[in-house]
């Protein structure tokens, strides 16, 4: 059983500022998602990385492509889940349909 819940996804880009300096851009949108089950002990140890800090959400696939925003790439970078900060460490595709997507996340400090 998956957990119903929003997530914030926060994209980022690079753009140039007029004194042609580059600048981080940022641009963030609240969706839907599901809380999937955390995946092997295994799976989170290859990858070093600790299994308290890690969440798998699933969103639909069209949120984890890039974004085109007034002739600037945006990528998916890090989300907001029950007010924490998550770097998006994997996208992983879904088993049973191309519909959505699993966010592999890890909170950061």
């Amino acid at each position: 059983m998956n957990i119903k819940s929003s997530v914030e996804l926060i994209y980022q880009g690079l753009g140039v500022a007029d004194n042609g300096s580059p600048i981080n851009l940022e641009y963030s949108e609240v969706v839907r998602c599901d809380e999937l089950k955390q995946f092997s002990v295994n799976y989170y140890n290859d990858q070093q990385r600790n299994m308290r800090k890690s969440r798998n959400l699933i969103v639909p696939t069209y949120l984890v492509e890039d974004r085109e925003i007034e002739g600037k790439r945006y990528e998916l970078m890090y989300c907001v889940y029950d007010g924490r900060k998550y770097k998006v460490k994997n996208i992983l595709t879904e088993r049973h349909t191309r519909q959505t997507m699993i966010l592999d996340i890890e909170e950061v400090r």
